[in-house]
């Protein structure tokens, strides 16, 4: 797993979530396997004018929304999470 020094990933014991936090403390990033996903621009970058959603959705995910999010991730803010940081289908 690669994470740029100044961000935070953390997991839930039983692998249904993931938050990354950014820089500024705030989290940019949440996946959770029965909600979907929320990725977020800082609340730093908020504070200074940007609209908060990079790319959000609100229901179940699929193992490809799984993947986006993975993608999303390590394009928005450099975190590479390896596939298996959670059980998508529990």
């Amino acid at each position: 797993m690669h994470v740029p020094e100044d961000y935070e990933i953390q997991l839930d014991a039983l692998k249904r979530r993931i938050w990354i936090n950014g820089p500024d403390g705030s989290n940019v990033a949440r996946f959770d396997n029965r909600f979907g996903m929320d990725i977020h621009r800082s609340v730093t970058e908020q504070m200074n004018g940007a609209p908060q959603c990079l790319h959000c959705t609100h229901k179940k995910p699929t193992v490809v929304e799984w993947d986006d999010f993975r993608r999303k991730v390590e394009h928005y803010f450099g975190v590479a999470v390896p596939f298996y940081s959670v059980d998508i289908l529990s």
